[in-house]
């Protein structure tokens, strides 16, 4: 036995004679016994009256290309695609070449302190072996401008042992 919902969606296929002898026998007896489905069905058929009731109307005669136009025409998306990347063969250097110029200005502007160490070259480790004496030697100095602190020589000659 078909409930109401299975009824409702079969009835279209129940005017135009669609339904297989079996499905339709069902149908009719549900329709026999629910006011519901029966109403439903009635005003399916009114709309199918009402719409064979229209005029046909004649369709322009460019209605086929201009309907191709329409559909044919390109999107937004695919437009910015084509003005970034056809043709291929040249706009692909061009951007690949605009790539490496940036990369090369990003990696000149970098500053070298942020490198690890170890990738300095030898040479800047003997300068900060110089910066660290030189800083020792102004800490050295510094020590004896002191003001009422004696330097290292004074220790040395004013010490009692």
């Amino acid at each position: 036995m078909m409930d109401c919902s299975e009824i409702r969606n079969s009835l279209s296929e129940y005017l135009d004679d669609a339904l297989d002898a079996k499905a339709k026998a069902f149908a009719d007896e549900h329709l026999r016994t629910c006011p519901a489905c029966r109403e439903e069905l009635d005003s399916l058929k009114a709309l199918v009256k009402g719409v064979g009731s229209l005029k046909s109307v004649k369709a322009p005669a460019d209605f086929l290309d201009q309907l191709h136009k329409r559909m044919e025409r390109p999107s937004k998306i695919s437009k910015i695609r084509e003005w970034l990347f056809y043709p291929l063969r040249v706009k692909i250097p061009l951007q690949l070449a605009g790539a490496a110029v940036m990369a090369i200005i990003i990696f000149s502007i970098l500053p070298c302190s942020s490198l690890p160490s170890n990738c300095l070259p030898s040479r800047n480790k003997s300068k900060k072996r110089e910066t660290r004496s030189i800083m020792h030697m102004k800490t050295k100095w510094a020590n004896r401008l002191r003001v009422g602190s004696p330097g290292p020589e004074s220790r040395t000659r004013w010490s009692t042992k």
